[in-house]
């Protein structure tokens, strides 16, 4: 969907964490039979993931959650950092998977200069941005159809 660059972003603005913003991303889902879709924002930096019924199952915390589950199994103790909009919740899974979780502030420049100076893995917002420093993350997804 909407692969032709066009930086004026004509069909809507370009945030992945917006459900209104996602409904021609349900409309394939629904029409392909797709287990789920992932959105980009314009610069394809952020991301979105909605489910086969419509649903956001997988907002920033919960991406992130994911993905120090990944981290964290092959660098136990590893610091993962999250904005001060994520949830308690959040915090208590990283350190509960052996990780060592840090609260900072809201914004992709301080985030990773945060990482910077704390060596993190890996680095989350709720907005959906995700920040990595691992060597390479890999997921295994039991997925049939994909909708991007």
């Amino acid at each position: 969907m909407y692969t032709d660059i066009d930086g004026t972003c004509p069909n809507h603005h370009p945030d992945p964490t917006i459900p209104a913003y996602l409904a021609a991303l349900e409309q394939i889902i629904t029409a392909q039979n797709c287990d789920f879709g992932i959105a980009f924002d314009g610069d394809g930096d952020r991301i979105g993931v909605m489910g086969s019924d419509g649903s956001i199952p997988c907002e920033g915390g919960r991406m992130l959650m994911i993905l120090a589950s990944e981290v964290l199994q092959e660098n136990s103790g590893a610091t993962v950092i999250a904005d001060v909009e994520s949830s308690g919740a959040l915090f208590r899974y990283i350190a509960a998977e052996g990780g060592t979780p840090e609260m900072y502030k809201t914004g992709h420049a301080l985030i990773k200069s945060r990482m910077a100076e704390t060596g993190a893995l890996l680095a989350g917002e709720m907005s959906g941005y995700l920040f990595f420093a691992d060597r390479f993350m890999i997921l295994t997804m039991r997925c049939t159809r994909l909708c991007v």
